[in-house]
């Protein structure tokens, strides 16, 4: 939903090889020139230079995914590209100018919802701008605080319009109670302890070993379900967690002693989806407990890079994830019961519990304002953003030609000493 962000979080780890000793940096004059003038509303300088170093950094990102090595190009190999038949240049200001037109559709729409900035979202922007400050790639370009005040209002406003529309009163979202049903639907609450087939060196066990785990794990579980009150069961997982990370240890130490050889095993927890919410809190029972998504899709055993064309093979702990995300979503449908999921094909196993999400769904715990955000945008940013955009593509945009001579991105200096996300 929000494109600002993705720059801030790119710019953590921007770097470019190349030097612009010879350019000076531009002078904007407290952000008051024009850049381009879209559908009436006049865009400073220093919003529409902020935009270009989105669009180049983006540029610079598709490039090097095109390379062979993947390596941040230099200013010089990114001047000398083409993106979509376009040079590096004209692409670059055609991104820009398409971020001041969704600039100007978020100004627009939040005058039509009679929208207002509240005192916290001035505080917001307010330390917002204190941080943009400190940070070289901008400052050295000539953004004002004026400039950066009207980017972070935006993307105050462009959250106002968001929940507008997409909020619980809003035309396009869910009620409270749909959102707590999606939640329920795509969404599980678990707690897990991850085993595994093979030794501290990666050599898969004998049989005799794997016999001795799988009786391991089904003991494990008897002793969570031997108790009766659900608490009590989420400690006794932590414990048993424990007990297996110093099996494997003791285990790692006799086979030391046999090879000679020093081993250090770390235990750690399998992730089952990139966008999982580890919960930890300072009280036990909800240590270690997840809360994880269901994969909306099935992943093939092979996935092609459209970057390179070329075709990668899951690794076993992939595919194990994938495995334990099915069996919770598709098969542990028993709450509260401790159960031994045995994926030998892929060298680990599994003893999960799964506990009802919607007794934890309270405003002071996975009901928050944050969660039902989160929520909400994971099911509607990318509607939202197409809606955006839509209104931005019938804008008329008028470019004053100096400006964008002025502000070129190859006149633009693109080192940075600090980084900066928000």
């Amino acid at each position: 939903m929000n494109s600002i962000k993705k720059l801030g979080a790119a710019l953590t780890a921007f770097s470019v090889a190349a030097t612009m000793a010879s350019c000076s940096a531009p002078t904007i004059g407290g952000g008051s020139a024009t850049a381009v003038t879209i559908d009436g509303y006049d865009i400073p300088a220093g919003v529409f230079i902020f935009y270009s170093l989105s669009a180049y950094l983006e540029a610079s990102d598709i490039i090097a995914e095109g390379s062979e090595t993947n390596a941040t190009p230099t200013m010089e190999e990114v001047e000398d590209s083409h993106i979509d038949n376009l040079t590096a240049k004209e692409w670059i200001q055609n991104k820009a100018t398409d971020y001041c037109s969704e600039f100007v559709a978020v100004e627009r729409e939040f005058e039509k919802i009679q929208g207002e900035l509240t005192p916290e979202d001035y505080e917001i922007v307010e330390s917002q701008v204190a941080q943009m400050d400190q940070v070289d790639i901008y400052t050295k370009n000539g953004i004002s605080d004026e400039s950066a005040s009207a980017i972070f209002e935006n993307e105050r406003k462009r959250t106002h319009v968001f929940e507008y529309y997409y909020g619980f009163e809003g035309e396009k979202g869910m009620s409270e109670e749909e959102l707590k049903d999606y939640f329920d639907e795509n969404f599980a609450r678990v707690k897990y302890v991850t085993m595994s087939y093979l030794d501290a060196e990666g050599n898969e066990l004998s049989e005799a070993d794997k016999k001795e785990v799988r009786e391991l794990a089904e003991e494990y579980a008897d002793r969570i379900n031997e108790e009766k009150d659900t608490m009590e069961k989420l400690y006794i997982v932590n414990e048993v967690k424990e007990e297996y990370s110093e099996y494997v240890k003791e285990k790692a130490e006799e086979l030391a002693s046999k090879t000679g050889t020093v081993t250090t095993t770390t235990t750690t927890t399998t992730t089952t989806n990139a966008t999982e919410t580890t919960t930890t809190t300072t009280t036990d029972p909800y240590e270690n407990e997840s809360v994880v998504s269901k994969y909306t899709t099935t992943t093939p055993e092979k996935v092609e890079d459209p970057a390179t064309t070329t075709t990668t093979t899951l690794s076993a702990k992939q595919k194990s994830d994938i495995r334990l995300n099915e069996f919770i979503f598709e098969e542990l449908t028993d709450y509260d019961k401790a159960v031994v999921l045995d994926d030998e094909e892929n060298d680990a196993l599994y003893v999960v519990i799964r506990s009802d999400l919607r007794e934890r769904m309270t405003e002071e715990d996975l009901w928050s304002e944050d969660y039902i955000s989160a929520l909400q945008s994971l099911e509607y940013s990318e509607e939202f953003v197409e809606y955006i955009q839509e209104l931005a593509k019938s804008y008329t945009a008028e470019r004053n030609k100096s400006a964008y001579r002025r502000y070129s991105p190859f006149k633009l200096d693109m080192e940075q000493d600090k980084a900066y996300t928000y």
